[in-house]
C-alpha cells in the first residue's frame, strides 16, 4: 500500500503568490482569500462555492497551477470532528468483527499463543539453540553467546534488556528455560495468548443509525455563549495583586527627612516615626 502525501498548504499559497501579479495587493488578497477559504472549507457546498470563484479568476498562470494540483492533496475532506469520530468508530467497529471471526477459526488458531508471537518463539527457540549455558542457582544462569548474558527465571529478567523491554522471553532466556526443563509458554504473559486475543475482541462495537438523529434543532435547545461585553459602571482602579514571591514595583524617591532614595516619603518615613 502506497503511503498518502499531502500537499503543504503554505507552500501553495507562496506559488499561488507568484502567479499573481505584484502590483495589485487587494487583488491578490481576494485571490489567497478564496483558496484559503477552499482549503478549510467543511462542507462539499462551502467548497464548492469558493473552488468556482477561484476557477472564475482571470489569471492563466494560477489556472495552470490549480489544474495540476490535486484537490485530494490539499483540500480537507471529512474534518468536521463530528465526522471523523464517526469514521474512527466505524473503523473499529469492523476491524473488530473480523479479528472476532478470524480467532474463532479453530483450525486456523489452534495454537496457545496468537500466531506472530508463536512463530516468535519459534525463532527464539533457533537462535538460542547453540547457546552455551551455565547453570549458577536454580534460576539464575550465565548465557554464553556473542555476548555474555545473565539470565533471572524467578524474576523474569535477562541482563541485554529485551525480555523487560518487550515482555517476551528472549532468545537467552528461551534457551535457559530450556535447559531447566521447564514449559516455555510458563514464561509468557497472558495477554499474548489465543485466549486473551478472543477475551478482547469478543465485544461488538454497535452501529449508530443516523434517521433517529434531528435534521433541525430547535432554538430552545440552544446554549448561547456569555456576553463578554464591558460590564456596567466605572471600571476598577486597583491594581492586581501580585504573585506571591513577586515584589510590587514602587516608585523609588527621596525621603524629605532621611535625604535617602527609597519608597517611603517624609509622612511614613521610620526614623520620624522613631523620634
Amino acid at each position: 500500500m502506497m503511503a498518502f502525501h499531502a500537499w503543504c498548504y503554505w507552500h501553495m499559497e507562496c506559488n499561488i503568490n507568484t502567479c499573481l501579479p505584484k502590483s495589485c495587493k487587494v487583488y491578490n488578497k481576494y485571490v489567497l482569500g478564496l483558496f484559503k477559504k477552499c482549503a478549510y472549507a467543511s462542507t462539499h457546498k462551502e467548497f464548492s462555492e469558493n473552488w468556482d470563484k477561484l476557477r472564475k479568476v482571470q489569471n492563466q498562470k494560477l489556472q495552470d497551477y490549480l489544474s495540476r494540483a490535486p484537490l485530494d492533496k490539499w483540500a480537507k475532506r471529512e474534518k468536521p470532528i463530528a465526522i471523523m469520530v464517526d469514521e474512527i468508530r466505524v473503523k473499529l467497529m469492523d476491524q473488530m468483527c473480523k479479528r472476532r471471526e478470524d480467532s474463532a477459526n479453530l483450525m486456523k488458531w489452534r495454537q496457545t499463543l496468537c500466531t506472530e508471537y508463536e512463530a516468535l518463539l519459534h525463532d527464539n527457540k533457533m537462535h538460542g539453540c547453540n547457546y552455551q549455558v551455565t547453570k549458577s542457582s536454580e534460576y539464575v544462569f550465565e548465557v554464553h553467546a556473542s555476548l555474555t548474558q545473565t539470565v533471572n527465571l524467578k524474576r523474569r529478567t535477562c541482563s541485554c534488556n529485551r525480555w523487560r523491554i518487550d515482555g517476551f522471553p528472549c532468545t537467552h532466556a528461551v534457551r535457559c528455560i530450556m535447559v531447566n526443563g521447564e514449559d516455555l509458554y510458563n514464561y509468557v504473559e497472558h495477554y499474548f495468548t489465543v485466549k486473551f486475543y478472543r477475551e478482547s475482541y469478543k465485544h461488538a462495537i454497535n452501529p449508530v443509525p443516523t434517521v433517529e438523529n434531528p435534521v433541525t434543532v430547535s432554538p430552545k435547545s440552544m446554549v448561547f455563549g456569555t456576553n463578554n461585553g464591558p460590564q456596567p459602571g466605572r471600571p476598577s482602579k486597583k491594581k492586581r495583586i501580585p504573585n506571591a514571591g513577586s515584589v510590587a514595583n514602587k516608585k523609588m524617591r527621596t525621603c524629605g527627612s532621611c535625604k535617602v532614595l527609597t519608597t517611603h516619603n517624609k509622612r511614613t518615613c521610620p526614623s520620624r516615626q522613631i523620634s
